[in-house]
């Protein structure tokens, strides 16, 4: 996988599932290292194996973006695995509309 993001960190909140997942498999393919943060855990890892699969590098961290403490787990993960982070993008989604 090589593009025009190769080698950039990118931090996807919401990418284990929908919008979030086809950002971070676009991402991907570009050539960008990235991190899955959802409060999914199961979407968030399948994501990964996906990314993987097509010969990118992703990881993942289960967090809620609501929750401070969280938001700044998801930040050092991010800095700690790929030394960095270049961009990060927020795909939300209203938990009531999902049964949360």
């Amino acid at each position: 996988m090589a593009g025009s993001l190769e080698g950039k960190a990118i931090l996807v909140t919401g990418g284990g599932s929908g919008i979030g997942r086809a950002t971070s498999l676009l991402l991907a393919r570009q050539g960008a290292k990235i991190m899955i943060a959802d409060y999914v855990p199961d979407g968030a890892m399948k994501t990964v194996s996906m990314i993987k699969e097509a010969g990118g590098t992703a990881d993942c961290i289960a967090a809620d973006v609501s929750v401070t403490k969280q938001v700044e787990m998801m930040v050092a993960k991010t800095v700690e695995t790929f030394g960095g982070i270049e961009r990060g993008l927020q795909q939300c989604r209203d938990r009531r509309t999902h049964g949360d």
